[in-house]
């Protein structure tokens, strides 16, 4: 899934993004919030993405939609919108979807997330994460960045 890259500006899949049956997406259907999805199947197969739809199966309620591909969103690029909530069935149900995840795309959704304690796991293990920049301005000097 790790692949896909969606604008997470429009709330919905964007042109370029080509979703395979087993990806965690986010899916939206009328009435309810934005929520955690695997793909179950790919019903229509056309060369016109728009025309694509899905059947999802929702993690956590075990309900399934037939959805088109506008109303599914990358679950990596769209998660810093979607996963803000405080209603605890959806917490859970984010908390399943993350751990379905493949390990490259759970860190770099940790990553995306700003999950700092994730971040020095991966760290620990190997992983391809840089640490970030940080700046330190004098009253009276140039902008100094120390690593």
């Amino acid at each position: 899934m790790g692949q896909h890259k969606c604008s997470a500006g429009s709330g919905s899949a964007s042109a370029h993004c080509d979703f395979k049956r087993a990806d965690i997406v986010w899916a939206k259907v009328r009435g309810y919030s934005w929520w955690p999805a695997k793909i179950g199947e790919v019903i229509k197969e056309k060369s016109d993405r728009s025309e694509r739809k899905y059947r999802v199966d929702f993690i956590g309620d075990n309900t399934h939609q037939t959805l088109p591909h506008d109303k599914l969103a990358d679950f990596i690029e769209c998660y810093p919108r979607y996963s803000l909530t405080k209603k605890k069935d959806l917490l859970d149900s984010i908390e399943t979807a993350r751990k379905q995840l493949r390990r490259e795309d759970q860190a770099l959704l940790d990553r995306k997330a700003g999950r700092p304690e994730n971040q020095k796991k991966a760290q620990e293990k190997g992983g391809n994460i840089e640490p970030k920049e940080i700046v330190i301005a004098k009253q009276d000097g140039p902008v100094m960045p120390l690593k």
